[in-house]
């Protein structure tokens, strides 16, 4: 090491002029390698490992600008067409009223909503124009229960998005005693079932 001086002759005339020999020259520069050593072991490690996991939230932010490019696109390409999705609800036979009855008791139970009764029954029959019968049967479903209004918004939401074509006929909201939070609640909903 002590080579290393006579090397660079900038500084030999440095040692030269503040008087020092070389093995002082030797510790203040041992004593930076070993600051720059322990500076990359960690500090930069570190930036390192942030500059990994932003690059990869930078690719799943290209590939949801991508997606979001590509539904734009198609929403100006459909601009002023409107497309109507139609959703089929299906209609249930007089053996499956029991089952669509424990269908609407879960989904109480689901959004806590004390169900008191439920009762269906079927309205008189309907004649076509030409004087048969028809196909289908309506019954209405009478719900009484004890919810607050956002159990019941869910509740109703739930109703109307189920698979089996139910509606809402009729709503009577009264209050329960001295507790605001809690409704009693008549609920009549309609569906269809088929003869067959």
């Amino acid at each position: 090491m002590i080579n290393l001086f006579d090397k660079f002759p900038a500084l030999i005339k440095v040692r030269d002029k503040l008087k020092l020999d070389n093995k002082k020259i030797l510790l203040p520069i041992l004593v930076c390698l070993v600051i720059i050593c322990i500076d990359f072991s960690s500090v930069i490690k570190l930036q390192f490992r942030g500059i990994r996991s932003s690059s990869a939230k930078i690719i799943k932010l290209k590939q949801d600008l991508g997606i979001l490019n590509k539904d734009l696109l198609s929403m100006q390409q459909n601009d002023g067409k409107q497309v109507v999705v139609k959703e089929t609800k299906k209609i249930i036979s007089r053996d499956q009223v029991s089952s669509l009855l424990q269908d609407i008791s879960d989904m109480a139970n689901k959004h806590e909503i004390k169900l008191m009764q439920i009762t269906p029954s079927q309205e008189a029959k309907i004649k076509e124009k030409n004087g048969s019968q028809a196909k289908l049967l309506p019954v209405i479903i009478t719900l009484n229960l004890s919810s607050d209004y956002h159990s019941l918004g869910r509740f109703i939401n739930d109703l109307e998005n189920t698979e089996v074509f139910l509606a809402v006929q009729e709503m009577k909201i009264t209050r329960l005693g001295q507790d605001s939070l809690s409704q009693n609640v008549n609920l009549l909903l309609r569906t269809y079932v088929s003869k067959e």
